[in-house]
């Protein structure tokens, strides 16, 4: 919970992806519920972290969140990865996720995993002015 709080406004925003960090009781009920995380550490601090949860057959990844200190080396990727080597050797066969085209991190990780991009989000502004 502490590392989606520090790392939240590092999202981008956009009409289509808003991430807002979940509270505590927030997380609790995604575990009740069968979500599952994988969290990269370093000693007892937690650097890295994903979440994904089950939408029927297929499984979502709901964020992942790396420490600013920490990003640039893989860990994003690797507790993805691990993820969905996880559930796959449990005989889960159907992944998605989502993002901002802005974050190129997370676009650059989820396609090195094999993820394939859907049709993109356009969104139309008018101007007032």
């Amino acid at each position: 919970m502490a590392l989606e709080r520090l790392t939240a406004d590092d999202y981008p925003v956009t009409p289509a992806t808003n991430h807002v960090a979940p509270t505590l009781d927030v997380l609790i009920q995604l575990l009740a519920e069968g979500a599952r995380a994988w969290g990269a550490f370093t000693g007892d601090e937690l650097i890295g972290v994903t979440l994904l949860k089950s939408r029927g057959e297929r499984w979502n990844s709901e964020f992942t969140s790396v420490l600013p200190r920490f990003r640039g080396r893989g860990i994003g990727s690797a507790v993805k990865a691990a993820s969905l080597v996880a559930l796959f050797n449990d005989g889960h066969r159907w992944f998605s996720t989502g993002g901002a085209e802005s974050n190129s991190a997370s676009l650059g990780a989820n396609l090195a995993l094999g993820y394939v991009l859907e049709p993109r989000w356009r969104t139309y502004v008018k101007s007032l002015e």
